[in-house]
């Protein structure tokens, strides 16, 4: 049965592949790539620049993303 209030834990990571936080964060949707993510704890706009699925046991979600700044990012 499908939960539609499930979340999920995924990883925010850099163009470097180092992480952002130092655990993974909870969240009701996937960010898809290219989309634009607003972070509270860093207070930034970052831009999704690949999703990764993680499919073992545990199955990990790893966001890459990179950094925009603090100013509302212009279409």
């Amino acid at each position: 049965m499908n939960n539609p209030f499930k979340k999920y834990s995924i990883s925010f990571l850099n163009k470097s592949w180092q992480p952002i936080f130092k655990k993974g964060k909870r969240v009701k949707f996937i960010p898809r790539q290219g989309e634009l993510v607003f972070l509270e704890e860093t207070n930034s706009y970052y831009k999704v620049l690949n999703v990764i699925y993680y499919l073992n046991s545990k199955q990990g979600i790893f966001v890459i993303i990179d950094e925009l700044g603090s100013e509302t990012p212009k279409s």
